[in-house]
């Protein structure tokens, strides 16, 4: 075999071997991927537009008006403190192609053992567009999110739960014309019920305000 002939046949190997490592590293990831998928999932559900609300960060205290009544205070959550309260982007539908988004509140309140949970608020003008809004939010979750409550009672106008078998739980609340979210992506199956607790009292100022 002559010189030319020895390259080629280096080539080929050398293509070959890059070939079979492409495919063995692709499956690998892909292998991993399943993994960190399932175990990130309802963390991202929980964070709910935290990315796009990081920039808001800063303001500790944000507000609105049509929600100041509904949000809870310290006398409401005894034994957590108000790690901070912003401004939170909910993706609401699509129009045209583009994502629309509606403006709310989220406060993350950190118990005593440093646990965070997470508290999202958005007011609409009718039941029916909070009522589209959360289908459409949960219908774009990966389909984790399931019609239900936490302990099995009725809770507000409609709710959905998202879980995780090993920790972490959320539940998504329709009540009136607004949508409240609890999350905490840390709690055990057994220290779920305490997120259904916090989304009735946050419902409870809700109905007041509306009297």
């Amino acid at each position: 075999m002559g010189p030319e002939g020895s390259i080629q046949l280096y080539h080929s190997k050398l293509k070959l071997f890059i070939v079979r490592n492409e495919y063995k590293i692709k499956e690998g990831f892909a292998m991993l991927k399943k993994v960190v998928v399932g175990s990130m999932l309802l963390v991202f559900v929980i964070a709910i537009g935290t990315t796009l609300a990081a920039k808001d960060v800063k303001d500790k205290k944000f507000t609105l008006p049509v929600l100041e009544k509904f949000l809870l205070s310290k006398s409401e959550m005894p034994g957590y403190r108000l790690k901070y309260q912003h401004k939170h982007h909910w993706f609401i539908g699509r129009k045209n192609g583009k994502s629309q988004q509606k403006i709310g509140v989220e406060q993350n309140w950190v118990s005593s053992s440093g646990i965070s949970t997470y508290v999202s608020y958005c007011a609409f003008n009718s039941h029916q567009e909070a009522l589209d809004a959360a289908t459409f939010y949960k219908s774009n979750m990966a389909s984790i999110f399931k019609e239900g409550s936490l302990t099995g009672l009725p809770v507000g106008d409609k709710s959905w739960i998202a879980t995780q078998q090993s920790q972490g739980a959320a539940i998504l609340v329709v009540q009136g014309n607004a949508i409240v979210l609890v999350g905490d992506s840390l709690c055990r199956e057994n220290e779920r019920k305490h997120l259904e607790r916090i989304v009735r009292k946050a419902i409870k100022k809700l109905r007041k305000s509306k009297k």
